[in-house]
């Protein structure tokens, strides 16, 4: 026989399950990669009529959660395209490339008043400067950032103690590195252009070679690789895209297809545009 308080206990996980049961029937899960934190939430207020219940990661975790974890999930938004071949084929019902992006190097004005894209080395290297980047293992930003940089070491040697240096404000994702760098616990930070757009950052932009974000320099950028020891893979650069992805077995095709059509619109493209996002819509899948 149960004793009364394991009855109650029952029922409590009970009430629970159905209730996650209920919320998850009834909203559109997305998973989306940090960089699109605030485009969600606006996206969740311009479509009223769809119930919107997101979650945010790096987009290699994204995967993870939704794939290997098999967290209940409709949508993921990524922000690297080619994470989709991580994707067992029969798990995805359509695919979309609907954003581009690039790289910058944002920083503080009042620490470096005169920082340009000619100058920032030889500063940074004399100043112990606090450079932070995100987790290359779990987040597409991080393993950019540590290209763009183990590409500098090999013209500027002094950029490899950066790198050292940088380890020490590594953080899961890119959006995480806004707090720090708002509280000043970050001297400068390596992120996409759209965030320092948003948050109305300084910023240098990297070179076209460097930046990932001329759309005709993919396959240039494909041949920029690093291992990356933490988590023992190897990664190469591409252009920046960013890709929607509906996944097999949703029963929320109603919603899923408000959402298409919201982001293919002039009122999605505009919001895009908003966030410092080059909208395009190309269906690959």
């Amino acid at each position: 026989m149960f004793s009364l308080a394991s009855k109650r206990i029952f029922l409590l996980f009970l009430l629970f399950f159905l209730q996650a049961c209920k919320r998850n029937e009834e909203g559109l899960i997305i998973f989306h990669a940090g960089s699109l934190s605030s485009f969600v939430e606006n996206l969740k207020k311009e479509i009223p009529t769809v119930k919107i219940i997101n979650e945010a990661s790096g987009s290699v975790e994204v995967i993870r959660k939704a794939i290997s974890l098999r967290k209940p999930c409709d949508v993921l938004l990524l922000s690297d395209a080619r994470l989709i071949d991580s994707i067992p084929d029969h798990l995805i019902k359509s695919a979309y490339v609907f954003a581009y992006n690039s790289m910058v190097l944002a920083y503080h004005p009042e620490k470096f008043p005169n920082l340009t894209t000619q100058n920032w080395i030889n500063i940074f290297s004399t100043r112990g400067v606090k450079i932070g980047r995100s987790n290359p293992c779990l987040d597409p930003s991080g393993y950019r950032a540590l290209i763009i940089l183990n590409e500098l070491s090999k013209r500027f040697p002094v950029i490899s103690n950066i790198i050292q240096e940088s380890k020490n404000f590594i953080r899961p994702k890119e959006t995480d590195l806004i707090v720090y760098f708002n509280l000043k616990n970050l001297d400068a930070m390596i992120t996409y252009k759209s965030i320092a757009l948003e948050n109305q950052f300084h910023f240098i932009d990297f070179p076209d070679s460097l930046n990932f974000g001329v759309d005709s320099l993919d396959s240039y950028y494909r041949r920029l690789c690093v291992n990356v020891d933490e988590c023992g893979h190897f990664f190469c650069g591409s252009a920046i895209a960013y890709i929607l992805i509906e996944l097999e077995g949703s029963t929320k095709t109603e919603k899923i297809v408000e959402v298409l059509h919201f982001l293919q619109s002039q009122s999605g493209q505009n919001l895009l545009k908003k966030h410092g996002f080059r909208p395009t819509w190309i269906k690959i899948r």
